[in-house]
């Protein structure tokens, strides 16, 4: 009940306390349609009729257009990393449309333009070569009638955009994004000095310019009331096209998939706030931006809360919790949306405004290898390849981590997991471990983990037991030590000290020497190859004794220059 109360307690600061547009970009914001703000019903699977416009321009909502299948848009809670959509289907089409057909509701579309649409889809009709109207629509301004008009589509796959007099895609992207994964995707539109002059036009997904990046034929006004009747206009349109009669529904533009957010700017925005509207929906949506080229995430204030450049091998399944007040954010939960991401983040016990905490991962595997075993002490016995690497901006505080271990391998005993936590990636000395607070259905929560300065800023799972949960297919036999008790200090580079093979696998020991007068001579804790000099060493014999964790290894040592 008090997290409920906190959630709405924020929810309230979020909706009237603070001016708020996203990535707190607010000039030249006309249009902003929100799925978790502004819609007629929150309740699951429900039939949305009316969508809030939370952006400054005069018309405030957009409606359910009348001939709509029905039960169409629909509701869905938690439906994209904890936040609504509202579902749209080609085989029960429905759409929205602006109440008035007054002309004017062209106006933030007719020439400079940038264009956010949060999304998810599988469909893959229509043609970038055909004719426009025979394609997916996501929103615009066109209908039967009209000529000049603005079209925002999603063609076999692909984002598109039609902003001229013609009746074809303007530009598209060259990559298809029709994997029913979430996907941020941008379109700008920037006017020649006149109407006969081409208009520079440009399409963006997570992040990278992608696409047939050029320039239309014209750089019409697309309100033009020479080509734009207005008893035939219907005004902004999102999901399908409207026919100039008003009833009907073009089905053969019927968009298939989630909206969760659009954003329209009447200008083409700059590189820094485009950055801080894709991180802004990154975050929110727990989206990966390409990171082909450094890509950083900020926060509405401009402050980099991932930096790219110190996770250049960590830059996977990035996702992050936060609270942004002027950007609209709170995302208290959190996890990356891509297929093959484990970690789920929550319960922070301080989440102020301006607070952060991002993650992100290596791509590795999610099973333990031989190669781990170098990277571990006890009680830990193995380890997952996959680590975590974290940046905290403010303080969260304590956090809950939750890893989905469906994909790791072998027998688990789940009792057997820990967190573990380390200043350098290495999880040797100094890691600290969480054992888990709670296991349901193969999710497990570790609760009250503290990522400071002490405890470091990576982190992965491991076993207290590699037997009972070797996190692999097979059990992996541990590495060998092997001690060499033979040493030839004379400088040929063959024996010259004391050796223990595959001791980086057992970083925590402690070794003794003695005389043979049972003197000691040499002692030291966490022992390492080369650290005991012996070339002072009278020739002899010496007598060692080796421990780490149950292992104990004693015997001679020959030592002749």
């Amino acid at each position: 009940m008090r997290r409920l109360l906190f959630f709405i307690m924020h929810c309230f600061v979020l909706t009237y306390a603070f001016a708020q547009s996203p990535g707190n970009v607010s000039s030249n914001l006309q249009w902003w349609f929100k799925a978790n703000d502004g819609t007629s019903t929150v309740v699951d699977k429900n039939q949305v009729d009316s969508w809030e416009n939370k952006g400054g321009f005069k018309t405030k909502e957009i409606v359910r257009m009348t001939n709509s299948s029905p039960g169409f848009p629909k509701f869905l809670q938690n439906e994209i990393n904890s936040n609504p959509a509202l579902q749209f289907s080609s085989t029960n089409i429905a759409g929205f449309q602006t109440f008035s057909s007054d002309i004017t509701n062209m106006l933030p579309l007719a020439k400079n333009s940038t264009v956010f649409v949060v999304y998810k889809s599988p469909q893959k009709s229509g043609s970038i070569s055909g004719l426009h109207y025979y394609c997916p629509y996501i929103l615009g301004t066109e209908c039967e009638a009209t000529r000049k008009d603005y079209v925002f589509g999603f063609t076999d796959g692909r984002v598109t955009m039609k902003c001229d007099s013609t009746d074809y895609w303007s530009v598209f992207s060259t990559t298809k994004y029709n994997d029913n994964k979430c996907h941020i995707a941008l379109a700008s539109r920037k006017i020649g000095a006149t109407a006969t002059k081409p208009s520079d036009v440009a399409v963006m997904v997570d992040g990278l310019k992608i696409g047939n990046v050029g320039n239309t034929n014209t750089s019409d006004d697309l309100n033009s009331s020479n080509y734009t009747n207005p008893a035939y206009y219907h005004g902004f349109t999102v999901g399908v096209q409207l026919d100039r009669t008003q009833l009907l529904l073009n089905k053969n533009t019927g968009f298939s998939g989630d909206i969760a957010e659009i954003i329209v700017y009447d200008t083409v925005i700059n590189s820094m706030e485009t950055r801080k509207i894709n991180s802004y929906l990154a975050i929110k949506y727990g989206i990966t931006l390409d990171q082909k080229s450094a890509n950083n995430y900020v926060s509405a204030d401009g402050i980099t809360i991932w930096d790219a450049s110190d996770f250049t091998v960590f830059n996977k399944d990035i996702a992050g919790i936060g609270y942004d007040v002027h950007a609209g954010l709170f995302q208290p939960q959190s996890q990356s949306i891509n297929t093959n991401a484990l970690v789920m983040v929550n319960d922070a016990s301080s989440l102020d405004s301006s607070d952060f905490l991002v993650w992100s991962d290596n791509g590795l595997h999610t099973y333990a290898t031989s190669e781990t075993f170098s990277d571990i002490v006890a009680p830990i016995e193995s380890r997952i390849e996959r680590v975590w690497q974290i940046q905290k901006t403010g303080e969260v505080g304590t956090v809950s981590v939750t890893l989905d271990v469906a994909q790791v391998p072998g027998n688990l005993n789940l009792n057997d997991l820990r967190l573990m936590l380390d200043d350098d990636g290495q999880f040797k000395l100094g890691t600290k471990l969480y054992a888990p607070k709670s296991i349901t259905d193969r999710k497990v929560k570790f609760e009250m983990v503290d990522f400071n300065a002490r405890t470091g800023k990576y982190f992965t799972l491991g076993s207290v037991d590699r037997f009972n949960t070797p996190l692999s297919s097979t059990i992996i036999p541990r590495p060998e030590l092997v001690i060499y008790e033979y040493i030839t200090p004379n400088g040929d580079g063959h024996n010259d000290d004391f050796k223990i093979m595959n001791i980086d696998y057992f970083p925590e020991n402690e070794l003794f020497v003695y005389s043979h007068d049972g003197l000691e001579v040499f002692h030291k804790k966490n022992y390492f190859n080369g650290a005991w000099e012996c070339s002072n060493i009278a020739d002899g014999f010496y007598y060692y004794v080796f421990k780490t964790g149950n292992i104990k290894r004693s015997g001679e040592i020959v030592v002749q220059h």
